[in-house]
Protein backbone atom coordinates (compact mmCIF):
# COMPACT_ATOMS: atom_id res chain seq x y z
CA UNK A 1 0.00 0.00 0.00
CA UNK A 2 2.96 2.28 0.52
CA UNK A 3 3.48 1.98 -3.45
CA UNK A 4 0.43 4.04 -3.72
CA UNK A 5 1.82 7.99 -3.66
CA UNK A 6 0.03 11.45 -3.95
CA UNK A 7 0.81 14.60 -2.04
CA UNK A 8 -0.99 16.19 1.37
CA UNK A 9 -0.72 19.80 0.73
CA UNK A 10 3.23 20.10 0.17
CA UNK A 11 4.03 16.74 2.12
CA UNK A 12 4.46 13.60 -0.20
CA UNK A 13 2.51 10.95 1.49
CA UNK A 14 0.92 7.19 0.65
CA UNK A 15 -1.84 5.23 1.08
CA UNK A 16 -0.11 3.14 3.23
CA UNK A 17 0.31 6.61 5.22
CA UNK A 18 -2.78 7.33 5.68
CA UNK A 19 -3.78 4.17 7.16
CA UNK A 20 -1.50 4.79 10.07
CA UNK A 21 -2.37 8.45 10.74
CA UNK A 22 -6.35 6.95 10.82
CA UNK A 23 -5.35 4.29 13.31
CA UNK A 24 -3.77 6.80 15.39
CA UNK A 25 -6.09 9.52 15.36
CA UNK A 26 -8.49 6.71 16.52
CA UNK A 27 -6.33 5.94 19.22
CA UNK A 28 -5.72 9.07 20.38
CA UNK A 29 -9.63 9.99 20.57
CA UNK A 30 -10.07 6.95 22.11
CA UNK A 31 -7.94 7.27 24.92
CA UNK A 32 -9.31 10.58 25.17
CA UNK A 33 -12.99 10.30 25.30
CA UNK A 34 -11.71 7.79 28.21
CA UNK A 35 -9.41 10.28 29.52
CA UNK A 36 -6.64 7.41 30.13
CA UNK A 37 -4.33 8.39 28.16
CA UNK A 38 -1.81 9.07 30.58
CA UNK A 39 -2.29 5.92 31.81
CA UNK A 40 -1.62 4.45 28.76
CA UNK A 41 1.66 6.46 28.45
CA UNK A 42 2.74 5.25 31.58
CA UNK A 43 2.22 1.78 30.75
CA UNK A 44 4.52 2.30 27.78
CA UNK A 45 6.71 3.90 30.20
CA UNK A 46 7.14 0.75 32.24
CA UNK A 47 7.41 -1.51 29.51
CA UNK A 48 10.16 0.35 28.11
CA UNK A 49 11.98 1.90 30.70
CA UNK A 50 13.52 5.09 31.11
CA UNK A 51 16.97 4.88 29.34
CA UNK A 52 14.95 3.08 26.51
CA UNK A 53 12.55 6.15 25.62
CA UNK A 54 15.40 8.23 25.96
CA UNK A 55 17.67 6.49 23.03
CA UNK A 56 14.45 6.21 21.40
CA UNK A 57 14.20 9.84 21.39
CA UNK A 58 17.67 11.39 20.40
CA UNK A 59 16.91 8.59 17.31
CA UNK A 60 13.93 11.11 16.92
CA UNK A 61 15.95 14.18 17.86
CA UNK A 62 18.98 13.10 14.97
CA UNK A 63 15.74 12.40 12.62
CA UNK A 64 14.41 16.14 13.42
CA UNK A 65 18.01 17.80 12.77
CA UNK A 66 18.06 16.32 9.98
CA UNK A 67 15.66 17.63 8.56
CA UNK A 68 17.09 20.78 9.03
CA UNK A 69 20.06 20.57 7.85
CA UNK A 70 18.78 18.60 4.10
CA UNK A 71 18.69 20.84 1.40
CA UNK A 72 14.81 19.93 0.10
CA UNK A 73 12.78 20.06 3.35
CA UNK A 74 9.68 19.08 1.61
CA UNK A 75 11.15 15.55 1.10
CA UNK A 76 13.12 15.64 4.15
CA UNK A 77 9.55 16.63 6.50
CA UNK A 78 8.13 13.04 4.33
CA UNK A 79 11.13 10.77 5.06
CA UNK A 80 11.02 12.22 8.82
CA UNK A 81 7.27 11.29 9.36
CA UNK A 82 7.44 8.35 7.36
CA UNK A 83 10.36 6.62 8.54
CA UNK A 84 10.78 7.99 12.13
CA UNK A 85 7.24 9.82 13.36
CA UNK A 86 4.81 7.12 12.30
CA UNK A 87 5.95 3.86 13.05
CA UNK A 88 7.86 4.56 16.05
CA UNK A 89 4.12 6.37 17.18
CA UNK A 90 2.79 2.83 15.77
CA UNK A 91 5.28 1.22 18.15
CA UNK A 92 3.85 2.29 21.27
CA UNK A 93 0.55 2.16 19.87
CA UNK A 94 1.56 -1.85 19.65
CA UNK A 95 2.68 -1.91 23.14
CA UNK A 96 -0.74 -0.25 24.47
CA UNK A 97 -3.29 -2.41 22.93
CA UNK A 98 -1.55 -6.21 22.50
CA UNK A 99 -0.18 -8.28 24.93
CA UNK A 100 1.69 -11.60 25.15
CA UNK A 101 -1.55 -13.79 24.13
CA UNK A 102 -1.65 -11.29 21.06
CA UNK A 103 1.75 -12.65 18.91
CA UNK A 104 0.16 -15.48 17.28
CA UNK A 105 -2.27 -13.01 15.77
CA UNK A 106 0.67 -10.69 14.63
CA UNK A 107 2.52 -13.81 13.22
CA UNK A 108 0.03 -15.13 11.25
CA UNK A 109 -0.98 -11.47 9.96
CA UNK A 110 2.92 -11.22 8.53
CA UNK A 111 2.35 -14.69 7.14
CA UNK A 112 -0.54 -13.37 5.43
CA UNK A 113 1.28 -10.72 3.84
CA UNK A 114 4.36 -12.81 3.26
CA UNK A 115 1.80 -15.27 1.22
CA UNK A 116 0.69 -12.77 -1.04
CA UNK A 117 3.88 -10.85 -1.84
CA UNK A 118 5.63 -14.36 -2.22
CA UNK A 119 2.39 -15.97 -4.50
CA UNK A 120 2.89 -13.25 -6.87
CA UNK A 121 6.27 -13.25 -7.18
CA UNK A 122 6.24 -17.20 -8.12
CA UNK A 123 2.95 -16.63 -10.41
CA UNK A 124 5.87 -13.80 -11.76
CA UNK A 125 8.44 -16.18 -12.11
CA UNK A 126 6.20 -18.75 -15.00
CA UNK A 127 4.43 -15.97 -16.45
CA UNK A 128 7.07 -12.65 -16.40
CA UNK A 129 4.13 -10.67 -15.38
CA UNK A 130 4.47 -7.11 -14.17
CA UNK A 131 8.36 -7.45 -14.11
CA UNK A 132 10.21 -4.32 -14.84
CA UNK A 133 11.44 -4.01 -18.62
CA UNK A 134 14.99 -3.29 -16.10
CA UNK A 135 15.42 -6.43 -14.26
CA UNK A 136 14.99 -8.66 -17.76
CA UNK A 137 18.49 -10.43 -18.96
CA UNK A 138 19.38 -12.48 -21.43
CA UNK A 139 17.50 -15.21 -22.84
CA UNK A 140 14.00 -13.90 -21.25
CA UNK A 141 15.62 -14.10 -17.95
CA UNK A 142 14.65 -12.36 -15.25
CA UNK A 143 14.66 -11.22 -11.55
CA UNK A 144 11.22 -11.61 -9.88
CA UNK A 145 9.67 -8.41 -8.27
CA UNK A 146 6.09 -9.20 -6.82
CA UNK A 147 4.49 -6.07 -5.98
CA UNK A 148 7.62 -3.92 -5.98
CA UNK A 149 9.67 -2.00 -8.54
CA UNK A 150 12.68 -3.96 -7.33
CA UNK A 151 13.79 -7.58 -6.57
CA UNK A 152 15.94 -7.08 -3.42
CA UNK A 153 12.61 -5.28 -2.00
CA UNK A 154 11.20 -8.95 -1.59
CA UNK A 155 14.59 -10.24 0.38
CA UNK A 156 14.22 -6.76 2.95
CA UNK A 157 10.88 -7.66 3.38
CA UNK A 158 10.16 -11.40 3.53
CA UNK A 159 13.63 -11.93 5.00
CA UNK A 160 13.06 -10.89 8.47
CA UNK A 161 9.55 -12.31 8.74
CA UNK A 162 10.74 -16.01 7.55
CA UNK A 163 12.59 -17.12 10.69
CA UNK A 164 10.04 -15.47 12.78
CA UNK A 165 7.41 -18.06 11.10
CA UNK A 166 9.92 -20.66 10.93
CA UNK A 167 10.02 -20.93 14.91
CA UNK A 168 6.53 -20.18 15.63
CA UNK A 169 5.29 -23.22 13.10
CA UNK A 170 7.92 -24.99 15.96
CA UNK A 171 6.19 -24.14 18.34
CA UNK A 172 2.97 -24.98 17.18
CA UNK A 173 4.29 -28.67 16.38
CA UNK A 174 3.50 -29.02 20.46
CA UNK A 175 0.24 -29.94 19.82
CA UNK A 176 0.69 -31.27 16.30
CA UNK A 177 -3.01 -32.83 15.54
CA UNK A 178 -4.74 -29.96 16.63
CA UNK A 179 -2.78 -26.91 15.17
CA UNK A 180 -1.98 -29.06 11.55
CA UNK A 181 -3.97 -26.71 9.13
CA UNK A 182 -2.03 -23.81 10.49
CA UNK A 183 1.03 -25.57 10.70
CA UNK A 184 0.94 -26.48 6.75
CA UNK A 185 -0.16 -23.22 5.89
CA UNK A 186 2.95 -21.54 7.72
CA UNK A 187 4.80 -24.13 6.13
CA UNK A 188 3.51 -23.21 2.47
CA UNK A 189 4.28 -19.49 3.47
CA UNK A 190 7.86 -20.12 4.23
CA UNK A 191 8.52 -22.22 1.28
CA UNK A 192 7.03 -19.93 -1.30
CA UNK A 193 9.24 -17.08 0.35
CA UNK A 194 12.68 -18.98 -0.03
CA UNK A 195 11.38 -19.36 -3.64
CA UNK A 196 10.53 -15.78 -4.09
CA UNK A 197 14.06 -14.81 -2.51
CA UNK A 198 15.85 -17.04 -4.58
CA UNK A 199 14.32 -16.06 -7.88
CA UNK A 200 14.27 -12.62 -7.15
CA UNK A 201 18.30 -13.35 -6.72
CA UNK A 202 18.27 -11.17 -3.18
CA UNK A 203 21.82 -12.46 -2.19
CA UNK A 204 21.71 -10.30 0.70
CA UNK A 205 19.02 -11.67 2.08
CA UNK A 206 20.21 -15.54 1.42
CA UNK A 207 23.78 -14.79 3.21
CA UNK A 208 20.98 -13.07 5.65
CA UNK A 209 19.37 -15.95 6.46
CA UNK A 210 22.14 -18.24 6.94
CA UNK A 211 24.57 -16.50 8.56
CA UNK A 212 21.90 -15.38 10.81
CA UNK A 213 21.08 -18.70 11.76
CA UNK A 214 24.29 -19.53 12.51
CA UNK A 215 24.91 -16.61 14.85
CA UNK A 216 21.38 -17.53 16.73
CA UNK A 217 22.68 -20.89 17.68
CA UNK A 218 25.16 -18.94 19.69
CA UNK A 219 22.84 -17.70 22.32
CA UNK A 220 21.50 -21.63 23.08
CA UNK A 221 24.18 -23.41 25.03
CA UNK A 222 22.93 -26.86 22.97
CA UNK A 223 23.92 -25.36 19.75
CA UNK A 224 26.80 -23.41 20.15
CA UNK A 225 29.34 -26.19 18.95
CA UNK A 226 26.90 -27.04 16.31
CA UNK A 227 27.13 -22.91 15.13
CA UNK A 228 31.04 -22.98 15.86
CA UNK A 229 31.10 -25.91 13.07
CA UNK A 230 29.14 -24.28 10.42
CA UNK A 231 30.79 -21.00 10.76
CA UNK A 232 34.45 -22.81 10.33
CA UNK A 233 32.62 -24.42 7.34
CA UNK A 234 31.56 -21.28 5.86
CA UNK A 235 34.42 -19.85 6.43
CA UNK A 236 36.82 -22.63 4.97
CA UNK A 237 34.42 -22.33 1.85
CA UNK A 238 34.68 -19.01 1.37
CA UNK A 239 38.62 -19.05 2.01
CA UNK A 240 39.69 -21.97 -0.33
CA UNK A 241 37.52 -20.84 -2.91
CA UNK A 242 35.94 -24.08 -3.05
CA UNK A 243 32.11 -22.04 -4.53
CA UNK A 244 31.85 -21.38 -8.08
CA UNK A 245 33.44 -18.72 -9.66
CA UNK A 246 29.83 -16.46 -9.86
CA UNK A 247 28.77 -17.39 -6.38
CA UNK A 248 32.12 -16.33 -5.25
CA UNK A 249 32.23 -13.57 -7.01
CA UNK A 250 29.18 -12.77 -5.37
CA UNK A 251 30.03 -13.06 -2.03
CA UNK A 252 33.03 -11.22 -1.66
CA UNK A 253 31.77 -8.66 -4.13
CA UNK A 254 34.04 -8.52 -7.34
CA UNK A 255 30.76 -9.07 -9.43
CA UNK A 256 29.32 -5.67 -11.42
CA UNK A 257 27.09 -5.15 -8.14
CA UNK A 258 29.64 -5.79 -5.60
CA UNK A 259 32.05 -3.09 -7.10
CA UNK A 260 29.10 -0.79 -7.63
CA UNK A 261 28.76 -0.61 -3.60
CA UNK A 262 32.81 -0.63 -3.16
CA UNK A 263 32.64 2.73 -5.43
CA UNK A 264 29.45 3.96 -3.60
CA UNK A 265 31.07 3.50 -0.27
CA UNK A 266 34.26 5.09 -1.32
CA UNK A 267 32.26 8.47 -2.41
CA UNK A 268 29.84 8.36 0.30
CA UNK A 269 33.14 8.12 2.95
CA UNK A 270 34.88 10.86 0.81
CA UNK A 271 31.28 12.92 1.04
CA UNK A 272 31.00 12.73 4.90
CA UNK A 273 34.14 13.58 5.48
CA UNK A 274 32.59 16.73 4.62
CA UNK A 275 29.65 16.26 7.07
CA UNK A 276 30.70 14.08 9.54
CA UNK A 277 28.69 14.99 12.16
CA UNK A 278 25.23 15.50 11.11
CA UNK A 279 25.72 13.75 7.52
CA UNK A 280 24.01 15.63 4.54
CA UNK A 281 20.77 15.09 6.11
CA UNK A 282 16.99 13.64 5.21
CA UNK A 283 16.60 12.34 1.64
CA UNK A 284 19.97 14.54 0.57
CA UNK A 285 22.51 11.65 -0.15
CA UNK A 286 22.05 12.04 -4.06
CA UNK A 287 22.94 15.40 -4.04
CA UNK A 288 25.34 15.54 -1.28
CA UNK A 289 27.51 12.58 -2.95
CA UNK A 290 26.93 13.96 -6.66
CA UNK A 291 30.50 16.09 -6.57
CA UNK A 292 31.86 12.55 -5.49
CA UNK A 293 30.70 10.83 -7.94
CA UNK A 294 33.22 8.77 -9.57
CA UNK A 295 31.64 6.09 -12.50
CA UNK A 296 30.21 8.74 -14.31
CA UNK A 297 27.96 5.78 -16.45
CA UNK A 298 26.43 4.62 -12.90
CA UNK A 299 23.24 6.01 -11.39
CA UNK A 300 23.47 7.47 -8.12
CA UNK A 301 21.35 5.61 -5.87
CA UNK A 302 18.63 7.08 -3.41
CA UNK A 303 20.97 5.54 -0.33
CA UNK A 304 24.59 4.51 0.05
CA UNK A 305 23.50 0.38 0.46
CA UNK A 306 24.91 -0.01 3.95
CA UNK A 307 23.38 -0.14 7.21
CA UNK A 308 26.18 2.04 8.93
CA UNK A 309 26.80 4.90 5.86
CA UNK A 310 22.70 5.00 5.45
CA UNK A 311 22.39 5.90 8.55
CA UNK A 312 25.63 8.31 9.44
CA UNK A 313 24.00 10.03 5.64
CA UNK A 314 20.70 10.47 7.03
CA UNK A 315 20.42 11.35 10.64
CA UNK A 316 24.34 11.75 11.12
CA UNK A 317 26.37 10.27 13.85
CA UNK A 318 23.76 10.86 16.23
CA UNK A 319 21.14 8.78 14.66
CA UNK A 320 23.79 5.91 13.65
CA UNK A 321 24.77 5.85 17.20
CA UNK A 322 21.03 5.72 18.68
CA UNK A 323 20.26 2.79 16.34
CA UNK A 324 23.02 0.37 16.95
CA UNK A 325 21.99 1.35 20.81
CA UNK A 326 18.68 -0.28 19.81
CA UNK A 327 19.96 -2.85 18.38
CA UNK A 328 22.15 -3.56 21.29
CA UNK A 329 19.27 -3.03 23.43
CA UNK A 330 17.33 -5.37 22.04
CA UNK A 331 20.31 -7.82 22.25
CA UNK A 332 20.64 -7.71 25.95
CA UNK A 333 16.95 -7.95 26.55
CA UNK A 334 16.80 -11.08 24.17
CA UNK A 335 19.48 -12.66 26.91
CA UNK A 336 17.63 -11.66 29.59
CA UNK A 337 13.97 -13.16 28.10
CA UNK A 338 15.78 -16.20 27.60
CA UNK A 339 16.72 -16.71 31.38
CA UNK A 340 13.59 -15.98 32.49
CA UNK A 341 11.46 -18.18 30.10
CA UNK A 342 10.82 -21.71 29.41
CA UNK A 343 9.35 -20.84 25.74
CA UNK A 344 12.30 -19.70 23.42
CA UNK A 345 10.49 -20.34 19.97
CA UNK A 346 9.36 -16.97 19.33
CA UNK A 347 13.19 -15.57 21.06
CA UNK A 348 15.02 -17.50 19.05
CA UNK A 349 12.95 -16.19 15.72
CA UNK A 350 13.34 -12.91 17.09
CA UNK A 351 17.12 -12.89 17.48
CA UNK A 352 17.33 -14.66 13.56
CA UNK A 353 15.18 -12.15 12.04
CA UNK A 354 17.62 -9.08 13.69
CA UNK A 355 20.27 -10.53 12.38
CA UNK A 356 18.99 -10.91 8.72
CA UNK A 357 18.12 -7.44 9.31
CA UNK A 358 21.44 -6.35 10.12
CA UNK A 359 23.41 -8.94 7.73
CA UNK A 360 21.46 -7.87 4.48
CA UNK A 361 22.00 -4.32 5.99
CA UNK A 362 25.81 -4.89 5.18
CA UNK A 363 24.83 -4.74 1.51
CA UNK A 364 21.29 -3.00 1.02
CA UNK A 365 18.98 -0.63 2.70
CA UNK A 366 16.77 -2.73 5.12
CA UNK A 367 14.84 0.49 7.21
CA UNK A 368 14.62 3.57 4.86
CA UNK A 369 11.24 2.39 2.93
CA UNK A 370 7.51 2.78 4.79
CA UNK A 371 7.45 -1.32 5.16
CA UNK A 372 10.72 -1.97 6.14
CA UNK A 373 10.47 0.60 9.15
CA UNK A 374 7.57 -0.44 10.33
CA UNK A 375 8.40 -3.99 10.32
CA UNK A 376 11.49 -3.22 12.30
CA UNK A 377 9.43 -2.04 14.99
CA UNK A 378 7.53 -4.69 15.08
CA UNK A 379 9.95 -6.88 15.56
CA UNK A 380 11.63 -4.71 18.15
CA UNK A 381 7.77 -4.24 19.90
CA UNK A 382 7.36 -8.23 19.94
CA UNK A 383 10.66 -8.98 22.21
CA UNK A 384 8.72 -6.29 24.77
CA UNK A 385 5.69 -7.92 24.53
CA UNK A 386 6.89 -10.98 26.17
CA UNK A 387 7.12 -8.71 29.97
CA UNK A 388 3.43 -7.90 29.24
CA UNK A 389 0.56 -9.85 30.49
Amino acid sequence: SYLLRFNIGFLPTTFLEVMIIILIFIWFIKKIKNINLAVSWQKIKDLLGLQNLIIIGLFVISATIAVFIASDTRAAWGAWKAYFIEPIILFFIFLDIFSKRDIPKILLSLALSAFLVSALAIIQKFTGWFVPYTFWGKDNTFRVTSFYGYPNAIGLYLGPIIPLLVFYAAHLTKEFKKNIFLIFFLLLVIIFSLLAIFWANSTGAIMGLLLGIIITGFFYKKTIFVSILLLLIFSSVIYFNILPSNISDTLLLKDWSGQVRVKMWTETFEMLKHNFIFGPGLSNYQTAVAPYHIWSFVEIFQYPHNLILNFWSEIGLLGLFSFLALVIIFLKKIIFTFRQNQNKFLLFGLIWSMFVILIHGLVDVPYFKNDLAILFWLIFGLLFLYKKN
